[in-house]
Order: structure tokens, then C-alpha cells, then sequence
């Protein structure tokens, strides 16, 4: 299993923008350093205020990091995962949780920021969850009809914040998450209606 690759802090052509403010952010996160806005600014050659200005705020900051891990993490589980039917999903929970779990510097941050990163992971208005609601709904579509897979959406939506909070509180408290819960929260909301 490999761990997400550590981007290079590059400019674009010309002056710098909200992409290049996210990668220098991630490249803070991936050498273990906190995420801040200043140290941002300051690799981009911008002002705070510019920083602010893109994001609004460190938690949008953060929100747009975690953003993009969460595609990477979904990219790699999906790659990985095996079986047929419901097997796929209850796979891709489990690699998924495995490969988070693996990423050092999100756990860093975890354990050493659990208010922010929490807080932005477990948003379920957030992008890291709409993103895994997403890939959720994606893995139960061959299985259901339409009519059924949408009216699972509440289900869908338990199972991603059940899993994520459980997930990531354990980490940010140092104990080390067991990706089989998730998958039996899975089973318990969705097994009893396959092909319904």
C-alpha cells in the first residue's frame, strides 16, 4: 500500500493563486509541519491577507488539503479493492481506512490539531465527506435500482459520518482504528437490501 506522494511546492506561470496556496499547505502537512497561513504566504511570496483572502479562513485552508487527500485516498482504494456486489464496498472501507491510516502526516496532524482537523474532516457538508458519500453511493449503484439507491441516500449519509468519526477520533486519540468496523456498519445498513 503506498502512502499519497508528496507534491513539490511549485508556482504556476505567473503569480501564484489558490492552487499553488494548497500545495505549499500540503507540503507543510507532509513534512509534519502545522498548516499556516504565514508560513504560506511566505513560500508564495503573498501577503496574509492574500491567503485570507483566497480561503477565507486556516479551516478552509485545511478544507482543501483534506479535500484533495480524500481523491487520492478514494483513487487508491478504488484501484485496490476486490470482490463483487456489496464485497466491493465493504473492500473499499476497508482500504480506504487502511490507506488513511498509513498516511503519517494526517495522523500527525491528527493527534496534534485533533480540534481543526476534526473538524474539517468530519463537516458533513465538507468535501471529504461528499467525496466518500460519492464513491459510496457509486459502489452500491450495480446493485440497486435507482428508486432504491436513492432512497438510501440517509443511510449512505449514517454510514460515511459513523465511519469517518469513529475512524479519525480513534486516530487523534492514538489508538489505532480497526477498518473492519466500518465494514460491519456497512453490512448492517446495506446487506439486507441488495438487488432490492
Amino acid at each position: 500500500m503506498s502512502a499519497p506522494s508528496v507534491p513539490q511546492t511549485r508556482r504556476s506561470a505567473g503569480r501564484p493563486g489558490t492552487e499553488d496556496a494548497v500545495r505549499s499547505a500540503r507540503a507543510l502537512l507532509d513534512r509534519g509541519e502545522r498548516v499556516d497561513v504565514q508560513a504560506v504566504a511566505r513560500d508564495l511570496g503573498v501577503s496574509r491577507a492574500t491567503v485570507h483572502r483566497w480561503f477565507g479562513t486556516r479551516d478552509d485552508l485545511m478544507r482543501a488539503v483534506f479535500a484533495g487527500l480524500a481523491r487520492e485516498f478514494i483513487v487508491q482504494a478504488r484501484a485496490q479493492v476486490t470482490g463483487d456486489g456489496d464485497e466491493r464496498l465493504f473492500s473499499f472501507l476497508r482500504q480506504i481506512a487502511d490507506i488513511s491510516a498509513a498516511y503519517a502526516p494526517m495522523r500527525a496532524a491528527a493527534a496534534r490539531e485533533p480540534g481543526i482537523t476534526l473538524r474539517v474532516i468530519l463537516d458533513p457538508d465538507g468535501p471529504v465527506q461528499a467525496q466518500l458519500v460519492a464513491a459510496v453511493t457509486d459502489l452500491l449503484a450495480p446493485s440497486r435500482s435507482p428508486a432504491t439507491l436513492a432512497g438510501l441516500r440517509t443511510d449512505i449519509d449514517t454510514l460515511v459520518s459513523a465511519s469517518v468519526a469513529l475512524h479519525w477520533a480513534t486516530i487523534a486519540g492514538g489508538r489505532e482504528p480497526d477498518s473492519r468496523r466500518y465494514e460491519d456498519i456497512a453490512r448492517a445498513l446495506f446487506a439486507r437490501q441488495a438487488g432490492a
